[in-house]
């Protein structure tokens, strides 16, 4: 399973549990591929990823791409590396890029749980709108939490 967090502060791409360090414009190129929301095509993603291309700009972009295919690929005993980033031609050497579907993202995950969490509130289901919007859904979240909880109390502060 490949895994993208986008909301821990840093970029993470996980493939089977094991973290993939990314080099700096890899990150931009999934970033770019997952605000896009779809297929796009090279040039656009060009244009997106460098603020004035050059000639070699494709080519480097598809460098980008074997890179992350190869890491992706090294890290799963599976042949996943087609399954990061789709290609497809459209003739005139101009490619589309997306990324592939089974991508599991933090971001739509805390999507969906806000989205049922307010559909739950106006509702008037206030038990489930809370379990819905709580931060214990991520490990970071509940863990700040713990050790709100169990750390000592200062001389004067307030009680909980």
């Amino acid at each position: 399973m490949i895994e993208i967090g986008l909301l821990q502060g840093t970029f993470i791409l996980r493939c089977n549990g094991a973290r993939i360090t990314l080099r700096p414009m890899e990150i931009r190129v999934l970033l770019a591929l997952y605000c896009a929301g779809g297929p796009v095509e090279s040039s656009r993603l060009v244009e997106l990823l460098w603020h004035m291309p050059t000639q070699g700009s494709h080519s480097t972009l598809r460098t980008h791409i074997r890179r992350i295919r190869e890491k992706v690929s090294a890290a799963s005993v599976l042949a996943l590396e087609e399954f990061v980033i789709t290609t497809t031609p459209i003739g005139g050497g101009q490619w589309t890029y997306e990324l592939a579907s089974g991508i599991r993202y933090d971001a739509a995950e805390f999507s969906a749980l806000a989205s049922s969490g307010f559909s739950a509130f106006a509702r008037g289901e206030y038990q489930r709108a809370s379990d819905q919007l709580r931060v214990p859904h991520s490990p970071s979240g509940a863990l700040s939490r713990a050790r709100i909880r169990s750390s000592p109390k200062r001389p004067g502060a307030p009680s909980p």
